[in-house]
């Protein structure tokens, strides 16, 4: 599995309670685009993250369409409190 910087990275709560968010490759660390990333979602945290084999990196978002608008799909609708104050 390879990324980039600016790539997209979905993470799902593992047990539901957590909202799904989308955090953007900030950093690759491995050799030729390999783990570990640093990425930083939507709530602002940022974390290293070695990608299971169930992950998937999606391209960057186009203009408009960045990882605020796909973790609104990704929940439904429902927008994380920080983007709706």
């Amino acid at each position: 599995m390879r990324a980039n910087v600016g790539d997209r990275i979905p993470k799902h709560g593992t047990d539901g309670s957590d909202p799904a968010q989308v955090g953007e490759v900030i950093e690759v660390h491995g050799a030729d685009g390999g783990p570990p990333y640093l990425v930083r979602y939507t709530d602002g945290n940022e974390t290293r993250v070695f990608p299971g084999p169930d992950c998937v990196i999606l391209p960057p978002a186009p203009q408009g369409h960045g990882p605020a608008a796909l973790s609104t799909r990704l929940t439904g609708g429902v927008r994380p409190a920080a983007e709706t104050a």
